[in-house]
């Protein structure tokens, strides 16, 4: 439940005793301290910082009698009812908490242990109150709220604007384990940042700092960098956002320069959830995973991005040294991006990586606007529903699983085509290959492989070719009406083969009739044949009915080699 100061008197901050029965039933509290009573000036009506009289005092001494008066697990309440006052607020033991709808000017809100290397579980909840500085255009300020190695932090229903960092996750230096762990920052209100939450590595050990937190229902107004930015974290919910970007048409030139990816989360971030965020103008990509490990993204809205970088809306960067383990792609809808909408990169496994046939991308045209247009081997701007072509670095020297992207509803043929890795690959690839053998009948031995197809189109040298696609094969016994259909993928690069099913109807792997089809189909170790191998009992005569849909490239020079951007691409026919 989010709890709004609807009523609260404009003078003195009161609020209705409904609010105040509500805020006692969900954080009980001992006592408030008003950091009036305790000396601070309410600087609202000024705006030179230089002459500003600060509260430093009163707010040192007002958080010294929170502390005296926390017993047990029972919260205490620093609160500033109204105005603002100037100086910082240092949290340093658990259950102190700090409440508006009053301001904090020319300082930030810290949460930090004692002592250096410490990790404090807090209790803590922040709650309707005002981070700014008090005039902008002589001092922005650092932080609204800086975290150092704190858990169990609630930040909401607050105010941030004109600041470079609203939340700022930190770390000390280069400590190993998880120092900033359920941190809940949610429906605040965040303008003019730099970035809405901020929270970078300090070291090689600390990759997992950022662990078990949220960034959910937040509104960031104008992120002249970033809304969210980790570089690192285990475990981490992105959820229900609205973020914006300078727009494109803004008159403030060094603001629009300077804006970047909207979330970004670096190397060996895992266990994400990106979900139903509004996404606008961003610099370069509206979602980056950069080396991430698993994530889910899914049913998020951008719009216009990659106004500055011309890159992927939805960009993943994969790496041999931090392989993907899971991550699915679905349900997104990219608007008017000035690149792919989703784009695959590095010389790590893309075959973890799932992007169904839910996404929908509609790329602009936009010459004037220097806009991308169409791919870039020249067939033209991507048509309304169909995905965006897939771009996979060249490194890999051996076949890895296979990525299933499904071209969406009224697409050519409703294909499903098949996405991998290869060190084997030409940048213009052939058209689709379509190899289909017809009632190819074949009497067959237990336990006997035979050749049932091939994986290359005609003319092309099988030693030569690199083909990635979904096989259907469809098996029926020629005296007794039993049918088998199979559909696996099959990649070939003349040297590495693989297989790997996706689905069996109708057939088992070990019959005892000996007439049902049961098969398990390999490819070739010569050449891109289909190989049958029959299961259990299973012999006799069958028809066989082989299509092979994909893509088919042959090899290249070293030099055609270094300039490789592309494996495959999605065709737009």
């Amino acid at each position: 439940m989010v709890m709004r100061l609807v009523g609260a008197d404009s003078q003195t901050g009161k609020l209705p005793d409904i609010v105040l029965d509500e805020l006692q039933a969900r954080f009980p509290r001992k006592a408030d301290i008003n950091v009036y009573d305790y000396g601070a000036t309410d600087v609202s009506s000024m705006t030179d910082p230089a002459i500003a009289p600060s509260s430093q005092n009163a707010i040192d001494r007002a958080v010294a009698a929170a502390e005296k008066l926390v017993v047990g697990e029972t919260r205490v309440w620093i609160s500033i009812p109204y105005g603002a006052i100037k100086g910082t607020i240092t949290v340093q033991s658990p259950f102190i908490c700090v409440t508006g709808p009053g301001s904090l000017v020319e300082g930030q809100l810290v949460f930090q242990p004692p002592a250096t290397g410490q990790q404090l579980r807090f209790h803590s909840v922040v709650f309707n109150m005002g981070f700014r500085p008090l005039n902008a255009s002589v001092n922005r300020g650092e932080n609204g709220i800086r975290v150092v190695a704190g858990a169990s932090i609630e930040i909401m229903s607050c105010r941030f604007r004109d600041m470079p960092k609203a939340v700022h996750l930190d770390s000390w230096a280069d400590t190993t384990g998880q120092q900033n762990k359920t941190i809940d920052v949610h429906h605040n209100q965040m303008t003019n940042v730099d970035y809405g939450l901020y929270a970078p590595l300090k070291g090689a050990n600390t990759w997992d700092t950022h662990a078990d937190s949220k960034f959910n229902e937040n509104v960031v107004r104008l992120a002249y960098v970033s809304h969210v930015w980790v570089g690192g974290a285990d475990g981490f919910d992105v959820h229900g956002n609205t973020l914006f970007h300078v727009g494109r048409d803004s008159t403030d030139l060094s603001r629009r320069n300077q804006k970047e990816d909207s979330i970004y989360f670096g190397p060996r971030s895992n266990f994400l959830k990106i979900g139903t965020n509004q996404i606008f103008e961003a610099g370069r990509s509206g979602i980056f995973l950069d080396r991430v490990t698993d994530a889910n993204v899914v049913g998020n809205t951008l719009a216009w991005c990659g106004q500055n970088l011309q890159v992927p809306a939805i960009r993943l960067v994969t790496s041999s040294t931090s392989l993907t383990a899971a991550i699915l792609i679905d349900a997104n809808i990219v608007e008017e991006c000035t690149h792919h909408g989703i784009g695959i990169s590095g010389d790590g496994n893309a075959g973890n990586i799932t992007i169904t046939d839910s996404n929908v991308i509609r790329l602009i045209g936009d010459s004037a606007r220097n806009v991308y247009r169409g791919d870039s081997m020249g067939n033209g701007p991507l048509v309304t529903n169909d995905i965006a072509r897939i771009f996979v670095a060249s490194t890999v020297t051996v076949v890895p699983r296979l990525t299933i992207t499904q071209m969406p509803r009224g697409s050519r043929n409703g294909v499903v085509s098949i996405k991998g890795m290869y060190s084997s690959a030409r940048s213009q690839p052939f058209a689709d290959n379509y190899e289909t053998t017809i009632n190819l009948t074949k009497t067959v031995a237990q336990g006997t492989a035979t050749t049932v197809g091939v994986l290359r189109s005609a003319g092309d040298n099988p030693s030569e070719t690199t083909f990635v696609g979904l096989v259907t094969v469809v098996v029926k016994n020629t005296t007794a009406n039993f049918v088998g259909r199979y559909e696996f993928t099959a990649a070939s690069n003349g040297t590495n083969k693989s297989v790997q099913n996706l689905r069996t109807a109708g057939s088992v792997s070990a019959i005892t009739d000996g007439t049902t089809p049961a098969f398990v189909f390999t490819i070739a170790s010569s050449g891109s044949s289909v190989i049958a191998t029959p299961q259990g009992n299973t012999a006799g005569t069958f028809e066989f009915t082989v299509t092979a849909t994909g893509y088919l490239q042959t090899s290249y020079t070293q030099a055609e080699f270094n300039g490789l951007q592309l494996i495959t691409s999605l065709s737009t026919s």
